[in-house]
């Protein structure tokens, strides 16, 4: 007598329900290997910033103690540097930047593989990283009026621990990819540019303008409270083409994000959306102020 076939097979059933699993594994899975691997740009991009702010410690000790100028397009009054940036003018410490558009100033892809580059951008600037110059100063004398702001000392610094040099940041709008890209990253904010503050609170001439006055703290406290631009959202349009910090990091939505920055005492961290103080733009608040932005 024949013994039959007694070899088994999977019943279709049997099928689905091993593919089934296999579905909610990888659905499971796959997340996690995402946020690892935007672990790991973050990684990238807080070490970035721990190398241009320590390369910053450096040029202050040259340089009498004054903080890096954020953009200098001519001499100053008395001479100095013609032209250049906070990026071109930190590379004799960085030695990052091995290709220029021209002699003075970056274009798009110029610090592509250089500490410049932060792996989770998306907008292609020059630089992925802009300055504080509320701090750092500004010359155009180009501009009308002329400006010539002083960049601070590091004695005047009430609260370097807390006080922001550089980090993530975007163009204020979508990239026009007609225009050459000529910002790297030189003015994350500026003071002397911002025509009102709120309403109505105008500013003074950019020879006379403070830092740290009332109307500044209260333009970028409602600017920052209300907006996040890290994806490419326009803010106020006050004349000219800022840049904004960018919470690309640990991402999931609107004012969910965390951006990476190197501050004035050294150190790097990350700062979640709504994490700011006037402390942590302005060199020396009074106490109004920090009780206008806590």
């Amino acid at each position: 007598m024949r013994r039959g076939n007694s070899r088994e097979a999977f019943t279709l059933i049997e099928l689905l329900v091993v593919i089934a699993i296999i579905a909610i594994l990888a659905a499971i899975l796959f997340p996690v290997f995402a946020q690892a691997r935007e672990k790991a740009r973050a990684i990238t991009c807080i070490s970035n910033t721990k190398q241009f702010g320590l390369a910053h410690l450096q040029y202050i000790q040259d340089y009498d103690e004054v903080l890096v100028l954020a953009h200098v397009n001519g001499p100053p009054p008395g001479g100095g540097f013609t032209r250049g940036d906070w990026c071109t003018l930190l590379d004799p410490y960085t030695k990052q930047l091995k290709q220029y558009s021209n002699m003075y100033s970056l274009a798009q892809g110029d610090s592509q593989g250089t500490i410049y580059q932060c792996p989770s951008s998306t907008y292609g600037p020059p630089v992925d990283y802009s300055v504080n110059a509320c701090i750092t100063g500004f010359i155009e004398p180009t501009n009308n009026p002329p400006e010539y702001i002083a960049s601070h000392a590091l004695a005047e610094l009430a609260q370097p621990a807390q006080l922001i040099f550089a980090g993530d940041a975007n163009k204020y709008d979508e990239p026009a990819w007609g225009t050459p890209w000529s910002s790297a990253g030189e003015d994350l904010l500026r003071e002397s540019d911002v025509t009102q503050c709120g309403e109505n609170y105008p500013t003074t001439l950019p020879a006379t303008e403070m830092a740290d006055t009332d109307c500044i703290v209260s333009f970028y406290q409602q600017d920052y409270t209300n907006n996040d631009y890290t994806d490419g959202y326009a803010p106020v349009e006050d004349g000219w083409e800022c840049k904004f910090p960018a919470f690309r990091h640990s991402r999931n939505g609107q004012k969910t994000g965390f951006a990476n920055f190197a501050f004035m005492d050294g150190h790097s961290k990350a700062v979640r959306y709504g994490g700011f103080h006037a402390v942590s733009w302005f060199a020396n608040p009074t106490t109004n102020q920090m009780n206008m932005w806590p």
